[in-house]
């Protein structure tokens, strides 16, 4: 879709054109942050601690999630949302350390 009003938009130089664009893009973040909290909700009620780290993965993507929607803080954001990816990679580590052993 986002394609399809680029394309329209290198055609048709219009503001109605410009906004169509902005507007779905800022949607689309934000559906994306709204699934994304509902997920890591979900994961709080799993049984498995996954080492000690599921709180701690859950929390830093809330508060990734939530910088990602605020805008401002997108670039605060960004980073929380490595560090959450450094934390998913250390349960990975450690899982197949377990597996191994």
């Amino acid at each position: 879709m986002e394609i399809l009003l680029l394309w329209l938009g290198a055609i048709v130089r219009s503001d109605a054109v410009a906004f169509a664009l902005s507007t779905f893009s800022i949607l689309r973040v934000l559906l994306f942050v709204i699934l994304m909290i509902v997920f890591l909700i979900k994961l709080l009620r799993l049984s498995n601690n996954l080492y000690g780290l599921l709180k701690p993965f859950v929390y830093v993507g809330i508060a990734s999630a939530l910088c990602l929607a605020t805008f401002i803080l997108f670039p605060l954001g960004l980073i929380l949302w490595a560090v959450q990816y450094v934390m998913l990679g250390l349960i990975f580590f450690r899982a197949a350390d377990e597996t191994v052993a």
